[in-house]
């Protein structure tokens, strides 16, 4: 890794890129550039960066990544580093060039920081060397080269002379024998082609080079060691071999396989793998330069394989470098080069090899041991197949299985044993032997001779010494002390481990040997154990000797022994299949070797040997086999079984049937859920779909609680009345599942047959516990209850729903709030729609962009309105649009200032004041101009008098007159003079009517009378015939409407002769009305103010009056009115064309209108000088018109006025829409109407309760409903299972074997015990396999068990659910392990082995997953794993420390990996054994009740740190303490395969790997290099609790990814550099401890916090949860005081109620949090109060912080001065009661206070334990009064004392009262006769409460039996939980149950706060209790 940082900047690049690059490099996808990432390690924050990487010359593409943000400190890793190198440049390559890598980091042209690197382009044929990436040899290791064929060709023709199989067929047929002929005859034929040596480049292993092609090197005839390494391999692959590459300093040479396997990694740099390999004969390695002409001829191939081993030897001088395995190089996809010879030359190769030289002979193969091998990494493809090959890998019948082939070894112990029946009747009599090291007696200097002795007293010494010393209890090795210690400590941990790690013991004492042969393959004489009794090492501590005694399981004779013997020899034994005979004190072993003795009698060479020996077996896996052979036809009825049998490769089952967490509030029936524990959404979803009947995976990252959700699975099951397999390897798997259930109530129903739990007297008291149990559930309180958490959680969620429900707009109230108050400074707008579901998503979406676009747009037409373009209304530009608007511009304007130029002249001839000429005016004056006109030639002026109107009035009304009176006369019959009309016709009309009614002829005359005299009026010559009667009427008529007339005469002279009597024109007088009303309105028109209106009648008065002239023709006024018409009218054409132009909208066109021409003229030309803003004004107007029409007018007047900046444009109207969608959304809610915050945080703690409640009820229903079909003990008959089991129970002894007991209870068992937990192991061991099959089987850990050891239990139920972790551990070979000490744990043969979880997935199982990570009480414990691994899915919680650094790096000064040899580093393990001894020692440490583990990358490592501490404790024998199994948690040490399921408080990580003595750092860190690596990294760093140190020999900075490809390896530099830096070190995404805010509305309590003194911190917290805001303690500024939880996203999040309102918070409190709630709608009514409110619980918190602190600070003074007060020792027997004089350290206390004595454990850290006061005051007697206390007569003063005591201390028990008084009195001991005083006088004056047996005193004025607080410490004495009252460990365990964690064990966590460091089974009995009772 290389940096660089310019001087100007505070910027530099980190850089790993391959320092060689090759066209190998390309061809097989290595990744040159191995580490990238950009450092700030300034305190400015740098944006918009870009890192720029290229070369010179150019051999890759180059690349630029942007860097938006860069923050101080921060590290920014660059995760895509793919370059596409230029494959073809590289190729043609024929000599190395040199290069350079270019990067640089830029913000914008500035150059910020630049980096160099040089590179190395090596030539096609270059090989790079072991420096960089060494698995990269292999890609010249070409088989297909047309060369090989050739050698190949020769080869067989060798092989068919000397009468061999010329077929190259690899392993296929022969075994070792044949591999090794076909190398052999390789060798022969390259020692044919006559070559010679070319000696290689100086380093060449490290700086590699030029490699000559097989083709190459048969052609020129030279190689080098390497070419001819190279042309080996090529020819031993193409052969179908698996070759190798060995490398020393300065020299290469090669080797193969014998047998089909690989290394676990290409690369090996450890001698050790390849010695051992070549001891058991699997590798054969050769020189090659012995193949090759020189002095002497070439050597034959069996010397030069000797040569070959003698280089990886202890004797080569030349240092080992390192192996190259080439079938697991082409395995991870390393493939050779393409051959660079042309075909041509191929071709003319000779077509048949030629005769093979004289010289040359075939060695004949040594005699190799065939060993049969793995099977090949294929998975089979049939049903069958399948079967077949999960049987094969459960039965191992090769020499490798030490129950065939037993070997002496470092962990066999030989036993001196005579008489080995006596030896099994001793352990089975329960005997317990020491053992011993063997005695050479009469030996050495012992002058005595054994003959003579022998020959004396007829007995062999050492025999008779070891029976004798067998009766004192005594056995004896055949080994020294040393090394005896040695082995016994091996086998011990080594049992331990099995014990744990697969829950059944692997110790077993042999007692008889059958030595046997391979009769034709191995004259070798083997040895095969024969019985094999259970037994166990026990010691007292590491300074005592071991013990052996007899393990509880049944002794059994060698069963994998008894199937070879079947399948090899069709040799039966039937009588020790099976229970194995007995005599009279155990196994009748002389029987059963009679047995075996008489079935080999016939074999030769066949024997039994009586030898003894102690050592690690395991024949389960035979059992495992056996199960699964006998039920090859049951397995198939388990629908999952059936589908990974049949059917893998498809979908499984119908996922319908899960419910997804955030439906379970929905789906799920509160009184369908028994879950006593506390359980996340995740983890109950899971549960409940096992309780519903699916199959399924269920994924467990680290830490989340799954155990927890086991036992709560199992506890829902049974409810349902299910029975369940719980099977785990781990035997702390199944231990933690059974303390929980054990919690709860349920343990005595759930029987444990696994480990030490698998023992008869064991498996009895369980069963009689579970039958003994009885409970009442009360049903209806659990249905009650149940409707009523229903109810609540549904009023808890429906606030939720309200306040994040999202609308059709996108928006929630929640949200809205949120936007509203973070603007609640913008201007408001007046915004209105129909509904709060009137806009959906897009048309919010809509709105918003276009308030967008007017913000936008308004911004580019800034001025424009002003430069006149405001009269521009188009929407739509274009380029002819503005032509033709620039035409009609430039038109308008001259005509614009002409119509100005009329207009004015026209007032001026017309003497009209001045006026506007806008529009109207402008109209007007047309119009004035056009009436004028028809003024002249009369004087009009009357027209504009006042009384115009009422002239007219009459002049309408003369004209109705002449009107009646034309029609009048119109219808006279006759023509008229005028006399007639004025002559009175009265007598005449009365004349004709007379004459109309009298009689004819009379009335004939009288008419004719009147007619003539009418016709007398009329004028002559009238032809026509007179209609008398009507004209009279007529002329009457007439006559009276002229008098009418008379009545208008003064007309004429009013309208100056407009009015002429009868000859009035009525067209003149509507013409003249019309002119004078147009005239009038004209000039109303015209002007709009009274004086000027004045002016303007008495202009226009006198123009139409006495001016009448002017209107003439020619006259001024009319010249100039018909100019100003013509120039008006062109000019409104003109206008309605520019009108147009500018935009079709009727606003526009008015508007023109209402400019004065003048005017308009100078806007055109500001139109025309602004033509370049023509488009943007055109763009805002068609954005004004969207907005205006979607409901925006407001936001947009506000933009126009300027009211409004237009980058605010966009958010004023999101606040604004929110505020009026706020008030809808609420109208339409009546939750949120009515929504009150108090009464929902009542309901939240209302539901809290509740939920602790129905935890306790189903405990209760789940016990009742167990015990349903139980029969009374009393009651069952004795031939019954019933019966049966009752008599197992009574007995002493002599039970039956525990499978036997399980096959005879059929059906008592799952009545009794209906879940069932065990090991694979276990369940093949003990449960037949005809027994009905369970309801459900669940598996943990599922990660670590292989397939072919799980279908065996998972074929035993009907339903699986299989729980693990893919990303930890994959099944590790621990049994082959145990049986093989020698295995290296770091190059191991294969890859990991499948386990059921990766089965089970693959096979396409449905997935669940947990979640929530409750381990690390600091959330750095797990960022790592959860960035890295988990891609941050998972849900931690942080601490509550501003700063989390509980992960720290340790760089050991010094520290050297002894690779090759122990593969240990001693300077890491004894700082890492110091510092664990430094906190063991601190008594604070040790008062904390934390524990500790340490996990190695190694088992060398891990058993040097045992070692070291082993020694420690032998120096320091207190330190025992910590390690003794009856702790809660004992100090462990494990490596990375065995430490999965464990965790501690605090975890030591011993790195092990760094620098060899040579200081170079390999890059082979053993597992992490393997497949999968990651995985194991995984495991390792997350088991710690509170703390995780780190110890390493190598900074992060020395591992050279650029030399290896491992993923593990590199996580591994990154975790060492997050345990260095911290979280900074992670990626991007997880770099900052704190994130922005999550809503608007956070950032305003935020705000309001800060404002009223409080330091805030946003998202606290690097998970997906984060608390929303923490509030930093003011006292402690690295700590925060609270964290405050907001109702938005992470509150909404929750997918339940109990998720959200219990969980999240319980946890929190857990880890120390104090959380306060705030709720959007107080803030959104009103802020400041609901700020108020929040400052002061902020404040209430921080008073009781100081408190608290105080109080902690006087506890802690109190408890130093107690420990510094010397104290007496106090035997623990009873003793003389008779009085001593105490001295000085045993005084009485003074006589004013009474106070106990003794030393009192404090609570464990961050736990708030209560301390009882010392009586102060109490009376008590005095130094002189105190020998007599006990004596007679003294009782009151005893009595005073005891009250003061028991007021003090009480409640407490009667014996410790007593041992009180005694001390106080200086006695030692409180003997019969003190205890019968204290207690006679205290049961007088206290009431008491008898426990168990015991009697504990009440104080006075205290209820007995209640207690409501638990006390940390009483005095300063340590109490045990017998001391300590039930009510008083109720109290503990309810004040434990407020911040107990899902994953902590309650009883684990109830003895660390009373300080107890040992927890014996009795006390976690009574804790347990407590628990149960705690409510």
């Amino acid at each position: 890794m290389e940096s660089a940082c310019t001087t100007d900047t505070s910027l530099s690049i980190d850089l790993a890129f391959a320092p060689k690059v090759s066209f190998a490099l390309h061809q097989n996808s290595v990744p040159v550039l191995r580490e990238l990432a950009v450092v700030n390690n300034g305190q400015d924050t740098w944006e918009e960066l870009t890192l720029s990487l290229d070369s010179e010359p150019a051999f890759f593409r180059p690349r630029v990544w942007r860097l938006s943000r860069l923050s101080p400190e921060q590290r920014y890793s660059i995760t895509d580093l793919d370059l596409s190198l230029d494959g073809g440049q590289l190729s043609r390559l024929t000599e190395a060039e040199k290069g350079e890598v270019r990067l640089a980091v830029q913000r914008g042209d500035r150059v910020l920081c630049r980096l160099e690197r040089p590179v190395e382009l090596l030539a096609r044929n270059q090989w790079g060397g072991l420096g960089q990436f060494p698995e990269l040899a292999a890609a010249f290791v070409r088989p297909n080269d047309p060369a090989v064929d050739r050698v190949l060709k020769q080869a067989a023709e060798l092989l068919r002379k000397h009468g061999k199989e010329p077929a190259l067929e690899g392993y296929r047929t022969g075994g070792k024998q044949r591999a090794w002929e076909i190398m052999a005859a390789i060798w022969g034929a390259v020692c044919s082609l006559g070559l010679d040596y070319s000696l290689p480049p100086a380093g060449f292993e490290q700086n590699g080079q030029k490699v000559r092609s097989p083709e190459q090197i048969i052609q020129n005839g030279l190689a080098t060691c390497l070419d001819l390494s190279f042309l080996f391999a090529s020819c031993l692959e193409q052969c179908q071999l698996h070759p190798l590459l060995v490398f020393l300093d300065g020299h290469a040479f090669a080797g193969a396989w014998l047998v089909p396997e690989v290394f676990a990694t290409t690369a090996i740099d450890d001698v050790s793998a390849l010695r051992k390999r070549i001891q058991l004969q699997e590798i054969l390695l050769f020189e090659p330069t012995l193949a090759l002409r020189g002095q002497q001829e070439p050597a034959k191939f069996k010397w030069s394989c000797q040569v070959g081993a003698r280089q990886v030897s202890e004797e080569e001088p030349r240092a080992f470098q390192m192996t190259l395995d080439i079938a697991r190089a082409r395995m991870e996809r390393i493939r050779p080069l393409a051959s660079e010879e042309s075909l041509a030359r191929v071709e003319a190769a000779p077509a048949t090899a030629p005769e093979p030289e004289e010289f040359l002979d075939l060695d004949e193969a040594p005699d190799l041991v065939e060993v049969e091998t793995q099977d090949q990494p294929q998975k089979p493809t049939r049903p069958q197949d399948r079967l077949d090959r999960w049987q094969r890998k459960l039965l191992d019948l090769s020499l490798r299985n030490n129950l065939l082939n037993f070997r002496a070894s470092r962990r066999v112990v030989e036993l001196i044993a005579p008489d080995p029946g006596r030896l099994e009747d001793l352990l089975a009599d329960g005997k317990r032997l020491k053992l011993k090291p063997g005695l050479r007696l009469m030996q050495g200097g012992d002058p005595r001779d054994q003959s003579i002795h022998q020959a004396r007293h007829r007995e062999e010494v050492g025999r008779e010494h070891a029976l004798d010393a067998l009766a004192k209890g005594e056995l004896f090795t055949k080994l020294s002390e040393d090394e005896m210690d040695r082995r016994l400590v091996e086998l011990f941990r080594a049992a331990r481990l099995s014990l744990q790690e697969g829950g059944a013991n692997t110790l077993f004492l042999v007692l008889g040997f059958l030595v046997w042969t391979q009769a034709g393959k191995d004259e070798r004489r083997l040895r095969a154990p024969l019985i094999l009794v259970p037994v166990r090492l026990d010691r007292q501590s590491v300074r005592g000797g071991f013990s052996l005694v007899l393990h509880e399981d049944e002794p059994r004779f060698n069963l994998t022994l008894l199937e070879m013997l079947r399948q090899d020899f069709r040799l039966t034994m039937p009588s020790l299949e099976g229970e194995l005979s007995r005599d009279d004190s155990g196994l009748d072993v002389a029987g059963i070797w009679r047995t075996v003795a008489t079935a080999i009698k016939d074999l030769a060479g066949w024997e039994l040997a009586e030898e003894v020996s102690l050592g690690q077996f395991s024949f389960a896996k035979y059992l495992m086999w056996k199960d699964l052979v006998d039920r090859t036809d049951q397995l198939k009825e388990n629908p999952v079984v059936r589908h990974l049998i049949d059917t893998p490769n498809q979908a499984y089952g119908n996922r319908s049937g899960f419910v997804a967490p955030q439906q379970l509030d929905t789906v799920l029936n509160p009184a369908d859920t028994y879950c006593p524990l506390p359980a996340d959404s995740s983890q109950l979803s899971a549960i409940m779909a096992a309780a519903n009947g699916q199959d399924f995976v269920l994924v467990g990252p680290p830490g989340t609680g799954k155990s927890q959700t086991i036992a709560n699975l199992i506890a829902q099951c049974l409810a349902k009345g299910k029975t369940v397999l719980f099977v785990a390897e781990k035997t702390a798997a199944l231990e933690v599942v059974y303390r929980r259930l054990r919690a709860v109530g349920l343990g005595e129903f759930c029987l444990e047959l696994h480990s030490h739990k698998a023992n008869k007297l064991e498996v009895l008291r369980q069963l009689k516990e579970s039958w003994d149990a009885r409970t009442n559930g009360d049903w209806q309180t659990w249905q009650r209850e149940c409707a009523r958490m229903g109810s609540l959680r549904g009023q808890l969620n429906a606030l939720v729903k309200s306040l994040h429900r999202p609308y059709r707009n996108g928006l929630s109230v929640f949200v809205a709030i949120s936007k509203s108050l973070a603007g609640r400074d913008a201007p408001v707008l007046n915004l209105s729609w129909q509904s709060a579901e009137f806009h959906d998503r897009a048309g919010l979406d809509e709105l918003l962009e276009i308030a967008t676009r007017l913000g936008i747009n308004a911004a580019g037409v800034a001025g424009a309105a002003e430069a006149g373009l405001g009269l521009v209304t188009a929407r739509v530009w274009s380029p002819g649009w503005e032509a033709a608007l620039v035409t009609a511009l430039r038109e308008m304007i001259p005509l614009a200032q002409d119509t100005d130029r009329t207009a004015q002249a026209f007032l001026a001839a017309t003497g009209l004041p001045a006026l506007s000429l806008i529009g109207r005016g402008r109209q007007a004056l047309a119009t004035m101009a056009g009436l004028l006109p028809q003024a002249a030639g009369r004087d009009w002026s009357f027209l504009l008098r006042p009384d115009a109107a009422t002239i007219f009035d009459r002049l309408a009304a003369s004209l109705s007159i002449l009107t009646d009176r034309q029609q009048m006369f119109d219808q006279l019959s006759l023509s008229y003079r005028a006399e007639a009309f004025s002559q009175d016709l009265g007598d005449q009309r009365q004349a004709w009517r007379q004459a109309e009614k009298t009689w004819w002829p009379k009335s004939y005359f009288a008419r004719r009378r009147v007619r003539n005299a009418v016709l007398a009026l009329a004028e002559p010559g009238q032809n026509k015939p007179i209609n008398c009667g009507r004209d009279l009427d007529l002329l009457q008529g007439v006559r009276e409407h002229d008098a009418k007339l008379a009545d208008y005469q003064d007309l004429e002279l009013l309208t100056a002769g407009l009015w002429r009597g009868l000859e009035t024109q009525a067209e003149q007088i509507a013409s003249a009305r019309g002119l004078g009303e147009c005239l009038s309105q004209g000039l109303a028109a015209l002007y709009d103010d009274p004086q000027t209106l004045a002016s303007g009648l008495a202009a226009l008065t006198s123009l139409v009056g006495v001016n009448n002239l002017l209107l003439q023709p020619t006259g001024a006024a009319a010249l100039s009115g018909a100019e100003f018409l013509a120039a008006n009218q062109r000019y409104q054409a003109a206008l309605a064309e520019l009108a147009s132009r500018m935009g079709d909208d009727a606003p526009s066109g008015r508007y023109l209108e209402d400019l004065e021409p003048a005017a308009l003229a100078d806007q055109c030309q500001a139109i025309l000088a602004h033509g370049r803003m023509l488009k943007p004004w055109c763009d805002w107007n068609r954005v004004l018109g969207e907005a205006h029409a979607k409901g925006l007018g407001s936001l947009a007047e506000a933009l126009v006025k300027g009211d409004l900046h237009y980058k605010q444009a966009r958010d004023v109207l999101a606040v604004n829409y929110c505020r009026w969608w706020l008030k809808a959304a609420v109208d339409a809610d009546q939750l949120l109407q009515r929504f009150v915050s108090a009464e929902h945080e009542q309901a939240i703690d209302d539901f809290r309760r509740l939920d602790k409640k129905l935890a306790e009820l189903a405990k209760q229903c789940i016990r009742a409903s167990l015990h349903q079909e139980t029969p009374d003990a009393d009651d069952v008959r004795k031939s019954s299972e019933w019966g049966l089991l009752r008599r197992e129970t009574q007995k002493k002894k002599r039970h039956i074997p525990l499978r036997q007991l399980v096959e005879n209870l059929p059906t008592a068992l799952p009545t009794l015990t209906p879940c069932l937990l065990m090991s694979p192991l276990s369940i093949a061991q003990y449960l037949p396999p005809g027994r009905t099959a369970f309801d459900l089987v669940v598996f943990d850990e599922a990660s670590q068990i292989p397939i072919w050891d799980a279908i065996g239990a998972m074929a035993r139920g009907q339903r699986v659910v299989v729980v693990g972790d893919p990303k930890q551990l994959p099944p590790t070979n621990f049994f082959n392990r145990v049986e093989d000490e020698e295995a290296d744990d770091e190059v191991e043969v294969g890859g990991d082995m499948e386990s059921i979880l990766d089965e089970c997935n693959s096979a396409g199982l449905p997935n669940l997953q947990l979640n929530w990570h409750y381990r690390s009480r600091h959330e750095s414990l797990i960022a790592f794993s959860n960035h890295r691994y988990y891609g941050g899915g998972l849900v931690t919680f942080p601490s509550p420390v501003t700063s989390d650094r509980a992960v720290s790096l340790h760089l050991v000064e010094g520290g050297v990996y002894d690779k090759g040899g122990s593969r240990t580093n001693q300077v890491e393990a004894k700082a890492v054994v110091a510092d664990i001894v430094d906190r063991l020692t601190d008594r604070a440490f040790a008062d904390s009740g934390k524990s500790i583990g340490v996990v190695t990358f190694n088992s060398q490592q891990q058993k040097l740190i045992e070692d070291l501490l082993d020694e420690e404790r032998r120096h320091n024998p207190a330190l025992d303490q910590f390690f003794r199994d009856d702790q809660p948690e004992p100090v462990f040490v494990k490596n990375l395969e065995n430490v999965q399921g464990d965790e501690r408080d605090l975890m030591y990580f011993s790195i092990t790997y760094g620098p060899d003595l040579s200081g170079r750092v390999s890059m082979n860190f053993g597992p992490l290099n393997k497949d999968g690596g990651e995985r194991r990294l995984n495991v390792a760093v997350t088991r710690a609790r509170h703390e995780l140190k780190v110890f390493a020999s190598l900074p992060p900075d020395q591992i050279d990814l650029s030399r290896t490809k491992a993923k593990g390896v590199a996580d591994l530099k990154l975790f060492l550099e997050y345990a260095r830096r911290g979280v900074r070190a992670l990626a991007e995404e997880a770099t900052a401890p704190r994130g922005d805010f999550d809503s608007p509305f956070e950032e305003i309590v935020a705000e309001a916090l800060s404002r009223r003194g409080w330091t805030v911190h946003p998202q606290v917290g690097v998970s997906v949860f984060r608390i929303d805001l923490g509030v930093v303690d003011p006292d402690r500024p690295g700590a925060y005081l609270a964290g405050v939880e907001c109702d938005g996203a992470s509150y909404h999040r929750a997918a339940t109620a109990r998720d959200r309102d219990k969980l999240r918070e319980q946890v929190l409190r857990g880890l120390g949090w104090a959380i306060v709630r705030t709720w959007s709608t107080d803030w959104w009514h009103d802020s400041e109060s609901a700020a108020t409110k929040l400052d002061a619980r902020l404040q209430a918190i921080l008073e009781q912080a100081k408190s608290q602190k105080k109080r902690e600070a006087k506890e802690s003074a109190q408890r130093e001065a107690a420990q510094s007060k010397p104290k007496k020792a106090v035997p623990d027997d009873s003793v003389s009661e008779s009085p001593g004089r105490p001295n000085e350290a045993a005084q009485a206390p003074p006589t004013t206070v009474v106070e106990p004595s003794g030393a009192g454990g404090p609570a464990s850290a961050g736990y708030a334990g209560r301390s009882a006061a010392s009586p102060a005051t109490a009376a008590q007697p005095g130094d002189d009064a105190k020998t007599d206390l006990l004596a007679d007569g003294n009782e009151a003063a005893l009595a005073a004392a005891i009250r003061s005591i028991v007021a003090a201390e009480g409640p407490i028990r009667d014996d410790v009262l007593a041992r009180r008084i005694a001390k106080w009195s200086g006695f030692h001991k409180a003997g019969a006769r003190i205890r019968e005083k204290v207690w006679g006088l205290a049961q007088r004056e206290f009431r008491s409460v008898k426990e168990e047996g015991e009697i504990f005193f009440w104080p006075a004025g205290s209820t007995p039996g209640q207690w409501d607080q638990f006390r940390a410490s009483v005095g300063e004495e340590t109490r045990s939980a017998d001391e300590i009252c039930q009510a008083e460990l109720v109290a503990l365990a309810r004040e434990v149950a407020s911040t107990l964690l899902p994953e902590e064990d309650p009883v684990v966590k109830m003895a660390q706060v009373m300080g107890l460091r040992r927890l014996h089974a009795t006390t976690r009995e009574r804790l347990a209790k407590a628990w149960e009772l705690r409510h």
